[in-house]
């Protein structure tokens, strides 16, 4: 995530559930992205840079499309830009 600069997803797939770990970058809420498809989860938590979920593994396809709209919807090129600070 910080070279590339862009909210990153793992997962491990199960039989028949996954569990996976969410980081995202300053100015895309993860959360945010989650409770937009909570259906989808057994469970899910965090805040606006990271969080954690487990869902049906037969879920994963639905999953992966709702997060692909969701960004191009909500991702620009100002969003994708890494910001610094400088004292």
């Amino acid at each position: 995530m910080e070279e590339f600069y862009r909210p990153t997803l793992v997962m491990r797939q199960g039989p028949q559930f996954t569990r996976g770990s969410a980081r995202s970058i300053e100015g895309f809420d993860i959360t945010r992205a989650l409770d937009r498809c909570a259906s989808l989860f057994s469970r899910y938590g965090g805040h606006a840079r990271a969080a954690g979920f487990t869902l049906p593994t037969k879920n994963i396809g639905a999953f992966r499309e709702h997060l692909e709209r969701y960004g191009e919807e909500l991702l620009t090129e100002e969003i994708l830009s890494p910001r610094y600070s400088v004292d």
